[in-house]
């Protein structure tokens, strides 16, 4: 209709047929449209079915005046009816000037308006101002023009287009329309997008939309319905179209919380199921200050929310419950420590689903933590330098004791992935924390020599060196570790550059050459409760990383009780420790090994505990019957020790030959013993080959005769076969 221009025919030149139907309505105005097409030809026939289909009935709902429409078609004998009723005014007053986004609408109304059809009745709001239009976007006689914006009540009743021109123009897959001065395409079906005033028109459109969104109650019910931001019709919207969506999606945004009812400030968003046995609505916006929608509405569907970027909830948004380091403790987290393992292990589960970068160090600085040997969930220790990687300890028997690692805990898998998710947390395996030791002590090493030290420093070398006591094999003896030694403050050096101050827990120090000499720091550091098996981890330990061996010299004075004693064999309780004592004492060199078979050991002589050399000791075994030689008790796992300190454990030659003394020495004249004794002299003579002083035995030792009653030295006695009488 915009392209017709009204012309009165005179009542003289006025066909018949049409006088008629003037005659019947004399009250409305006709308007008589010669079709120039031949009739009866199709391209008459089709313009004539065009323009019974662009009767729709909306076009009454963009005129001012205009409210009653019919149309019969007598080639089919069928007619269109279209009336509207004024109602009743919308929710929203009539307002003379309304700016609003640096844009002003005139004379803004808002109306309740019946439509009634052959089909039935539709009830729109419909709302219309006027707008300036500025000379610089076209000139016209009437600066203003009108803006009209229709939304249908009935949630079910589909519109045939949205765009209109007075008649309707196209079909964008809206569930409202609007009527506009637009510049169209010849065709009519579609605005010409490139015209300064169809741009103009399009954006003030868009900016009424969401005012009127925002301020009409009734249409606020209804947004998820009329907000024409789902991709459902996207194939019906050119990119200048889209542009109008994208205007209305940014308004939305931004005015959403005046749409919503919520206090400016607030952050948005929709519920996430989810999340609901870790958090409620209430505590989100008392402690996050989240307002959450709840999608269950249809007033709010989550595509609408999406499209205008309201985002559901998070686990970030969970985590801003938690207070930081800084502030005070807020209720939502002591109520979060109430909480049982199955919580927290929900909230590790969320964490690890959503596990970004961004939420890991946000995650890092909430009071959710289990650290060792803590019940309570808190905040990580302070990040600096000397504290630079966090741990997971899987070994329980470990309790990490160096103030520069922090281990966490876990309390499920969920949270132990969660954690290792994150780049500063590492597992800490055995091999790890070697090097980690490894790498403090060289370190220190690279600062002096002879490091000193404060004693809190110098329990933690301690416990290093008792976590890699049990770890020896493992170890790499060429790398530098430190060890702390004997001197007036607490000092430290290389192991290697440090002498052994015990041999088989016995301190030797007062026994060493007078040259200036760095010994281990003694007592050493318990690590077991047992003396003895605690200095015999820590020598052999000592002695497998480089410590040098003491080289002890007794003075020509000496007396033996002036020496310190051995342990008894007895107190090496099982064959691990025995085998330990073995390596000790066979990593000494064999003079200092020779020193230490003249210190005593406690021995038994005739009931009575004696303290003898421990190489002149019998082992009780194979000494039973002579209570007069001193004997020790020796565990058949102690056997080669005691060997190896002189001790005779074993039926061996020199064994032999001094039993045979002890007898002939003693007066003793049990012809058994004699023989038993002979016997396996013997044997040992035969398998074995020792350098011993044939000549001394010879002269020392007699033999006792039976048959003469008296003891003969052996080398007055000859051995002859055996002959008749």
């Amino acid at each position: 209709m915009s392209y017709i221009t009204p012309k009165w025919i005179a009542e003289k030149d006025t066909p018949s047929w049409i006088a008629e139907q003037i005659a019947t309505r004399p009250q409305h105005t006709h308007l008589y449209l010669p079709l120039k097409l031949p009739a009866g030809k199709s391209s008459a026939e089709q313009f004539l079915n065009d323009v019974w289909d662009a009767v729709d009935s909306c076009i009454l709902l963009n005129m001012s005046r205009l409210e009653h429409l019919e149309v019969v078609d007598r080639r089919k004998n069928t007619s269109v009816v279209i009336k509207t009723q004024q109602i009743g005014l919308t929710q929203l007053k009539t307002q003379p000037i309304v700016p609003f986004e640096d844009l002003t609408f005139l004379d803004l109304k808002g109306s309740m308006v019946r439509l009634c059809t052959l089909e039935g009745d539709e009830t729109f709001r419909v709302y219309s101002c006027q707008i300036d239009v500025p000379s610089s976007i076209e000139q016209r006689e009437n600066s203003t023009t009108t803006l009209t914006i229709a939304f249908p009540c009935n949630p079910e009743y589909t519109l045939k287009a949205n765009v209109y021109t007075g008649l309707p123009v196209c079909d964008l897959g809206f569930n409202f329309i609007f009527n506009a001065e637009f510049h169209l395409v010849t065709n009519r079906e579609n605005v010409l997008e490139n015209a300064k005033l169809n741009i103009y028109l399009r954006d003030h459109l868009a900016v009424l939309f969401v005012y009127l969104l925002s301020n009409d109650i009734d249409l606020k019910r209804d947004i998820s319905r009329f907000c024409p931001l789902g991709n459902t019709h996207h194939g019906k919207r050119s990119s200048w179209w889209l542009s109008m969506v994208d205007r209305i999606r940014n308004l939305l945004k931004k005015h959403l919380s005046d749409i919503l009812g919520i206090r400016a400030g607030k952050t948005i968003r929709y519920w996430n199921p989810t999340l609901a046995p870790l958090i409620s609505a209430k505590q989100l916006e008392t402690y996050a200050n989240i307002r959450v929608i709840d999608v269950t509405d249809k007033l709010y569907n989550v595509d609408l929310l999406e499209s205008i970027q309201v985002e559901k909830v998070s686990i970030t948004d969970v985590l801003t419950c938690f207070p930081n380091r800084d502030d005070e403790s807020n209720e939502f987290q002591q109520w979060a420590l109430k909480q049982d393992e199955s919580w927290w292990s929900q909230l590790f589960h969320c964490l690890l689903e959503a596990l970004t970068p961004d939420i890991s160090q946000l995650m890092f600085k909430k009071p959710i933590f289990l650290l060792q040997d803590s019940r309570e969930r808190q905040y990580l220790p302070t990040p600096n330098e000397n504290c630079p990687m966090l741990y997971i300890n899987d070994d329980s028997s470990v309790r990490i004791w160096k103030p520069r690692l922090t281990i966490l805990q876990y309390a499920s898998l969920d949270e132990k992935a969660a954690l290792l998710r994150f780049h500063k947390v590492q597992t800490l395996t055995e091999q790890k924390l070697i090097e980690i030791i490894q790498c403090q002590h060289l370190d220190l090493c690279v600062k002096s020599v002879m490091i000193l030290v404060d004693e809190n420093l110098l329990e933690e070398i301690w416990n290093d060196l008792s976590y890699l006591q049990s770890r020896v094999e493992k170890l790499d003896a060429s790398k530098p570790f430190l060890v702390p030694i004997q001197a007036s403050d607490p000092c430290l050096t290389f192991i290697r550059n440090a002498t052994l101050p015990t041999v088989l827990g016995l301190d030797i120090t007062p026994y060493v050459s007078a040259t200036p000499v760095t010994f281990v720091r003694f007592p050493y550091f318990t690590v077991d409760s047992n003396h003895l098996i605690n200095h015999l981890q820590w020598e052999d330990f000592l002695l497998k990383m480089g410590c040098t061996c003491p080289s002890i010299n007794l003075p020509d004075t000496y007396t033996i009780d002036q020496l310190p004693t051995l342990p008894l064999f007895t107190m090496f309780t099982n064959e691990k420790y025995a085998r330990l004592g073995e390596f000790i004492l066979s990593a000494h060199p064999e003079d200092t090994q020779q020193v230490l078979r003249q210190f005593p050991i406690v021995s038994m002589i005739n009931s009575e505990q004696r303290i003898q050399p421990v190489s002149m000791a019998f082992n009780q075994f194979i000494t039973a019957d002579f209570v007069k030689l001193p004997r020790v008790d020796v565990p058949p796992y102690c056997c080669t020790l005691a060997i190896k300190l002189g001790v005779r454990a074993d039926y061996d030659l020199i064994t032999c030959m001094n039993i045979l003394r002890y007898l002939s020495s003693e007066k003793i004249a049990n012809v058994d013993l004699y023989l038993h004794w002979l016997t396996r002299l013997q044997l040992d003579i035969k398998e074995k080959i020792e350098t011993v002083d044939k000549e001394s035995f010879l002269s020392d030792c007699q033999l006792y005769l039976p048959d003469q009653e008296k003891f003969c030295l052996l080398k007055d006695l000859l051995i002859v076969a055996e002959i008749d009488n």
